[in-house]
Order: C-alpha cells, then structure tokens, then sequence
C-alpha cells in the first residue's frame, strides 16, 4: 500500500500591519523569513521534501512557501495558491486534501490558525492545542489515494516547534 503524507505548516511570524491595511497583505516578518527558510532546512534534513505545496493566497503564507522551497531545493512551480485556505475551516482543509491528486505522495499545506490546529485535530485528534507560528506537524495516512482520508486517519510522526 502507498502511503500519502501530508504535512501542515502555520505560516511563520508576521508583521503587525500591511501597507495596504489588509489582512491577507501581512508579509512575513525579518525574522519570519528566516525562520521559514530554517523550518525547509530542518524539513529537507528528515527527508521531507514535498510534491506539491498548497498555500494560503495570503502574503505571508505565499512567503512561507517560497522561502521553505528554497531551503528544500525544490521547484516554485509546485506551490500552488489556493485561495479558499485563507478562511477555509478545519473541515474544508479535510475537502481540499481529498482533492489533490493521487501522483502528489507528499504534500505541504500552509496556511493559518485556527484553520491549521484545527485540520491537524481533525486528522490526529488531541496532539498540539495551538501550532505556533512556524510549526510544521508531518501526517502519514495508510491510505493509497487522497480521496480515502478521513478525520482521524492520520497518524503524527513530526512535529516541529519553530527555533527560537
């Protein structure tokens, strides 16, 4: 049996404010930065590079993608926008998981609290009460397509703290 992996990042630190005034225009802090490019540097260490890195259309989640990728060393082009991650609830992370594609085998999703504590519950019920910024949970899921994952099907295998 194939094994689908799903790991789901918060975003990492933000400013404040936007120039703009808008939410989804909050860009990543400096600190932020680096720690997004650390968070792919400990990921691509355990072996964690994705096929596929679902983001939130927010800035500072596009930003965390973007950085992450370069620390993995793997393409841009596997970062694909999606924009109902920016208000999406717990269970519509279950609903756009089930969507991707049976030739992705590892994928990352970006994203937002409550939305990402609250799919990590749905999937591995009880682990974390809060991710924090910077946080990435790994999810393996005994299933062989993504459609077959369900609430409580996952099992935790990584989950990470950002570095101070």
């Amino acid at each position: 049996m194939e094994m689908k992996n799903l790991t789901i990042i918060r975003h990492a630190h933000a400013e404040n404010n936007s120039p703009t005034g808008a939410d989804t225009d909050r860009r990543l802090s400096s600190g932020g930065s680096k720690a997004a490019l650390k968070l792919g540097e400990r990921l691509k260490a355990m072996g964690l590079v994705p096929d596929l890195i679902l983001t939130s259309a927010a800035q500072r989640a596009r930003q965390t993608a973007t950085g992450m990728c370069g620390a993995l060393g793997c393409s841009p082009r596997i970062i694909y926008a999606h924009e109902a991650l920016y208000s999406a609830q717990a269970t519509d992370v279950i609903d756009i998981v089930r969507g991707i594609s049976n030739d992705t085998a590892d994928a990352f999703l970006v994203g937002h609290n409550p939305t990402v504590t609250g799919a990590l519950d749905q999937f591995c019920p009880g682990v974390v009460e809060s991710m924090q910024p910077g946080a990435a949970a790994h999810i393996e899921f005994g299933v062989d397509t993504w459609a077959a994952v369900t609430p409580g099907g996952g099992t935790l295998r990584i989950y990470l703290e950002p570095e101070a």
